[in-house]
């Protein structure tokens, strides 16, 4: 009786089909990003939800997903993977920094404000592209004069950063012309 009850346990177990394998982190963010480039937001979508849907994502995964989604000009979903990025690693300079760009997208600039004060370490080079970023922000809120000292304190600190000059440099040129010295405008 007892070897007739072993080969039973023995082929019940057989019968119960596995669970099926979950994608992993990055299986899953290349799903995200082959659906949309197909053509297939649905599929996406069910993708993107199952990866923020997992415990744990690293964070390249996570900084590399979004990307990809703010490159195809998916804010919002964009802005949903770096705020999990935050959420995650609250210590990363790159999760908010990413998180202030689609939210500057998105045109939230308070949100974006914040996610640049968040408190992170950042080295010299950060700390200049945070400065380059607030002025984006202070210059889109209509903000000129904030605008100016960002983008100014962001070119004196990296100065071969050539988006810091340009944008420097187009910030001047769309500001209405304002006279140096009164006189060259008085009528005589």
């Amino acid at each position: 009786m007892k070897k007739v009850l072993g080969i039973f346990l023995l082929a019940a177990c057989t019968v119960v089909p596995a669970p099926a394998p979950q994608a992993d982190t990055r299986t899953l963010a290349a799903a995200v990003d082959r659906a949309i480039t197909e053509g297939h937001p649905d599929q996406a979508q069910k993708a993107l939800l199952e990866l923020l849907g997992r415990p744990h994502v690293e964070l390249e995964v996570l900084l590399a997903c979004g990307a990809k989604l703010a490159e195809r000009e998916r804010f919002e979903p964009a802005r949903a993977v770096f705020a999990r990025a935050v959420q995650e690693y609250p210590r990363s300079f790159e999760a908010h920094y990413n998180l202030a760009l689609a939210d500057i997208a998105l045109r939230r600039f308070d949100e974006a404000r914040a996610a640049l004060e968040a408190p992170v370490e950042a080295s010299k080079d950060q700390q200049a592209a945070r400065e380059y970023l607030r002025g984006k922000i202070h210059e889109a809120a209509g903000e000129p004069a904030l605008a100016e000292r960002c983008f100014t304190a962001a070119f004196s600190a990296a100065p071969e950063e050539e988006n810091y000059a340009l944008d420097l440099g187009m910030f001047y040129l769309r500001q209405p012309i304002r006279p140096r010295h009164a006189r060259f405008w008085q009528p005589e």
